[in-house]
């Protein structure tokens, strides 16, 4: 039996620290107007943590709020698919 001094705690992708890479994709997505819910897929993360980052960082999701902004498909070849 682990005391909790032992126990080794593994942190939810949620909980994550962001890393350089996720926020410039983000900012790419959000740039391109992008909706959240798609940028939130696609950094496996929430929108509300889309949404929180975001705000943190400066980084205008305005254009990525309506559903008829979506990312052209050329604009998707500049972006990695793994992170």
């Amino acid at each position: 039996m682990f005391t909790r001094s032992q126990a080794q705690f593994v942190l939810p992708k949620s909980a994550a620290i962001w890393t350089p890479e996720e926020l410039r994709i983000m900012r790419q997505l959000a740039d391109a107007g992008t909706p959240i819910a798609r940028i939130a897929a696609r950094l496996r993360r929430s929108p509300s943590a889309i949404r929180n980052k975001a705000g943190l960082h400066g980084i205008s999701l305005k254009r990525s709020q309506g559903l008829a902004n979506t990312m052209e498909s050329s604009d998707a070849a500049d972006i990695p698919r793994q992170l």
